[in-house]
């Protein structure tokens, strides 16, 4: 059949593409499940004791997955101007951020001062936060209520992360897409191809039955001319050996 004659290397491509374009889909697929579950997760923050610029003071911790300490840091300085109008800087001479002029009514009637600080820990990032009010650094002790503003406050920024991971990857599946839309295109355009050859091919297949046909007819007229012209010249060979006898 001429099916059979369309080259194996092209089918065995095409099949690979198709089979590229699944993996895709699965991996968007996958990625949008593992999104919701991150986002839908309340993140473990803790209040701790630990080491910063002005010593042992009281803060909290919380661990931020999936993410690099250089983009953690940028988020944050996004996160403190948005949501506490302060704009955070480096600490001279340690590893944190500090924001001054910080406001929050449910914290401070005051203005305070916000230390941040990372620690990477594999694939994710360890971030501490501490509070201080001018009084007192806050914790625990000092007021529930407004302990669970800066906790709630530490979850926001823990989604704000996962929501800006979440647009990152989506970006990244948008170009893959794009990719398997360009080898679905590629794919139909070689397909509208193919099948042009094959209409070609069947026009030329049907052009050299006429042709043979034609040829088998003119065989049979040359056959029949040579039949003729053979028997004419027997006849004049016997007509030759007549003479004189």
């Amino acid at each position: 059949m001429l099916l059979d004659k369309i080259n194996p290397n092209s089918y065995i491509e095409h099949l690979s593409n198709k089979l590229r374009i699944m993996k895709i889909i699965i991996s968007l697929l996958v990625f949008i499940s593992f999104s919701f579950a991150a986002l839908a997760q309340n993140p473990e923050i803790t209040p701790i004791d630990a080491p910063m610029s002005l010593g042992n003071r009281p803060g909290y911790s919380m661990k931020i997955l999936n993410i690099s300490e250089k983009q953690t840091i940028s988020l944050w300085e996004d996160f403190t101007k948005d949501e506490f109008g302060s704009k955070a800087k480096s600490v001279k001479g340690a590893d944190e951020l500090m924001a001054e002029g910080a406001k929050n009514k449910n914290i401070s009637s005051e203005d305070f001062t916000i230390y941040f600080a990372t620690k990477a820990s594999g694939k994710d990032v360890v971030v501490t936060v501490w509070f201080d009010l001018g009084s007192g650094f806050l914790n625990p002790e000092m007021s529930s209520a407004k302990n669970e503003i800066a906790k709630t406050k530490l979850a926001d920024f823990n989604y704000a992360v996962q929501r800006e991971l979440a647009k990152e990857e989506i970006e990244k599946e948008e170009d893959k897409l794009k990719d398997a839309e360009k080898v679905l295109s590629r794919l139909v355009d070689n397909s509208e191809s193919i099948q042009d050859d094959i209409r070609n091919y069947e026009d030329k297949i049907d052009k050299s039955k006429r042709e043979l046909e034609k040829n088998k007819t003119e065989q049979d007229v040359a056959k029949s001319a040579l039949d003729v012209q053979t028997k004419t010249l027997e006849d004049a060979k016997k007509a030759l050996d007549k003479i004189g006898k």
